[in-house]
């Protein structure tokens, strides 16, 4: 377990700096416990990966797009706001075995620069998706390797991750 935490910690520190956090609000953090989803404020995040049939798969041969869902539902019985500081509200990412970030859905994105809130009615959930092709921002193909697999909702003065997915790009 603790060999597991000191590999999350890169990672943790270099998405905290990304997106704004302090050490005290890890975006990667679930809390130490193992889970398939993330139960954060009244909100439900999990990330699914999926392949191109639409399974879920953790390997992936060269060049097959990998797949991210990440769902972000409202748990309360009562009316939620999130309070985001751009008009971006979600961040997709895959780290290396360092931590560090391959791939940044949002690079060479642009977003409006007014924050707002997210308002979410009891019950309500939003599902996004989008793929990414094992390349880099550079356009070179992203090693073999194992690599973690992030989604976040970037909050105002927090980000918060749902659970990070360990996939494996083969050779």
């Amino acid at each position: 377990m603790r060999a597991r935490l000191r590999r999350l910690l890169p990672a943790a520190v270099l998405v905290g700096l990304l997106v704004g956090c302090t050490s005290d609000s890890d975006p990667l953090s679930t809390n130490g416990v193992p889970s398939d989803f993330v139960r954060s404020w009244p909100f439900y995040l999990r990330l699914e990966i999926r392949d191109s049939d639409g399974e879920p798969a953790t390997r992936f041969d060269p060049g097959e797009t990998v797949h991210y869902v990440f769902t972000v539902r409202n748990e309360s019985s009562e009316s939620q706001g999130v309070r985001l500081r751009t008009q971006q509200r979600t961040e997709y990412l895959a780290l290396d075995e360092e931590g560090a970030i391959t791939w940044r859905w949002s690079d060479g994105r642009l977003f409006g620069p007014t924050s707002f809130t997210w308002v979410f009615a009891p019950d309500e959930e939003a599902v996004f998706e989008t793929t990414w092709d094992q390349l880099r921002a550079d356009g070179t193909r992203a090693p073999a390797g194992d690599y973690r697999a992030a989604a976040l909702v970037l909050q105002e003065k927090d980000s918060i991750s749902a659970n990070l997915v360990e996939i494996e790009l083969r050779d």
